[in-house]
């Protein structure tokens, strides 16, 4: 009689805990560790569509779904381009874009907080813009000159920890200009978000500063570096 009694009060606190903490029993197929929720994958981001991340509902933090993630992206809105993180969105540029070139390197970056870089096609170009989601202010921006449309793009990181995008040229940079590759021009500098530094506001934009990246002519830029003309053959 007290061993049967012992096993009922075990089965009610079981039973208590269950219902006070919200979980339900897993599937006799799942394991113990985690548990799919019924309504995984139907969680909804700013712009309506269906979250990447399925939802779990995880046994020991009281069976509560975590908030849904998805990674942040640039996608049109109403007729502009936007970005979308976090469950908000932001309006880059007027117009919807239409890159035609090739991006190397992470399109948007995470700098801390809630600010990120972003690499978007406008009207006038490539350009980048750093933003505060947080606070839907632009911080700074610059753009690639015009008629380049394959770019490098990625993030130095100072001794303090502070980021620094950048932009920079990529495949098909050359001088002489090469009009296979559709460059209308030579690029030869990049440009580097640090706000402490005077803007370059002729050669990229505010916010930006840029630096040399030319070589002695004739050059042509390939994946990763420049390629130079050593045997004077027109890079044939």
């Amino acid at each position: 009689m007290v061993q049967s009694s012992i096993v009922s009060s075990a089965r009610v606190l079981v039973f208590c805990a269950l219902v006070s903490t919200g979980c339900r029993r897993p599937p006799p197929d799942e394991g113990a560790g985690a548990i799919e929720s019924p309504d995984a994958g139907e969680a909804r981001d700013a712009e309506g569509d269906a979250a990447e991340s399925s939802t779990t509902w995880e046994l020991d933090v009281g069976c509560r779904p975590p908030p849904a993630v998805t990674s942040p992206r640039v996608r049109a809105c109403d007729g502009a381009t936007c970005l979308f993180a976090h469950g908000k969105k932001m309006k880059l540029a007027d117009g919807v874009e239409a890159c035609a070139g090739t991006l190397f390197g992470e399109r948007v970056q995470h700098l801390g907080m809630e600010r990120y870089s972003v690499v978007h096609c406008t009207e006038a170009g490539v350009q980048i813009t750093i933003v505060d989601l947080e606070k839907q202010a632009v911080l700074g921006s610059a753009r690639a000159p015009a008629g380049q449309k394959n770019v490098w793009t990625d993030t130095l990181r100072a001794s303090s920890g502070e980021a620094h995008p950048f932009i920079a040229p990529s495949y098909g940079d050359a001088s002489p200009v090469d009009p296979t590759y559709g460059v209308g021009a030579t690029w030869g500098h990049a440009c580097v978000y640090d706000p402490t530094r005077a803007s370059d506001l002729a050669r990229c934009g505010p916010g930006f500063a840029s630096f040399d990246v030319r070589p002695p002519s004739p050059f042509f830029r390939e994946a990763g570096g420049y390629v130079m003309d050593l045997d004077g053959d027109g890079l044939d």
